[in-house]
């Protein structure tokens, strides 16, 4: 883990007149432990895996996205609002943290291609729907048959049948907080910088910006958020973590209820 300094950093937001603007709603954050090494190799030359304590994490986070919008433009005029769900990972780049996204999956087919062209992530169009009650959010996904993204074909990765449903039973978390820093709520939930690659391995950082997270804690995360881990994120994940991911359920799990979200682009690094 990189001093907790280097993460308050992040929350700095940037000077510049940021190019879209968008709601995150409904997240929920599943993190399952892995092997620092696994991750690593799968890393692009670069790009260094973030630990605390020693061990590292797959997140498994689905949300709805709405309010999407070039940044100058009101809520009212904003993109139709639809369903993302991402694997991702915990990365630094010279000692600035980020995230690294393993895939994406978006209903909106168009959205998954702007998201490929203009900031060189692994977008998957899926078929995707979530029942969004007031004691549980439940998730479901299956992909559509589009064609991988290029970023892959470096990885030799395969995506499974893409197929998963998650529940989220909100009564097994604690009350609203924010996370504390040094703890590792705060370790997986201050991350406002992304890292990408295109498929001839050049590197990118963007950056994102929102108010700090107010999450909530699962009390027991095997009891909280129902899944098969190592099915549903070796599904979506290079296929490495087939063999990696051990039977055990979720490690950690947090939910919040919504943030609002400037993006600015990305820039080679």
């Amino acid at each position: 883990m990189l001093n907790v300094e280097s993460y308050l950093s992040e929350r700095e937001k940037p000077q510049a007149r940021p190019i879209m603007s968008q709601q995150w709603t409904h997240l929920t954050f599943a993190h399952v432990r892995i092997d620092p090494e696994i991750v690593q190799a799968l890393l692009p030359p670069g790009l260094e895996v973030d630990t605390w304590e020693g061990e590292t994490f797959l997140g498994f986070v689905p949300f709805v996205m709405r309010g999407v919008r070039p940044s100058p433009f009101p809520r009212a005029l904003s993109y139709p609002n639809f369903f993302e769900t991402n694997i991702r990972t915990y990365v630094h780049h010279k000692g600035r943290p980020g995230v690294w996204f393993f895939s994406l999956d978006a209903s909106d087919l168009l959205g998954c291609k702007v998201a490929r062209s203009r900031f060189a992530l692994p977008y998957f169009h899926a078929n995707m729907t979530a029942n969004l009650g007031p004691s549980e959010w439940t998730y479901e996904g299956r992909l559509t048959g589009a064609k991988m993204p290029a970023v892959w074909d470096r990885l030799d990765a395969e995506r499974g049948e893409g197929r998963y449903t998650v529940k989220c039973d909100l009564r097994h978390f604690g009350e609203e907080t924010h996370a504390n820093p040094g703890t590792l709520e705060f370790f997986l939930a201050e991350r406002y910088t992304l890292f990408s690659c295109d498929r001839y391995g050049k590197l990118y950082s963007g950056r994102v910006w929102h108010e700090p997270y107010k999450v909530r804690m699962a009390t027991d995360p095997k009891e909280a958020i129902v899944a098969d881990t190592p099915t549903l994120l070796s599904s979506m994940a290079p296929k490495t973590f087939r063999d990696a991911l051990s039977t055990s359920k979720w490690d950690h799990g947090m939910v919040c209820e919504g943030v609002d979200v400037s993006v600015w682009p990305i820039r080679a690094v």
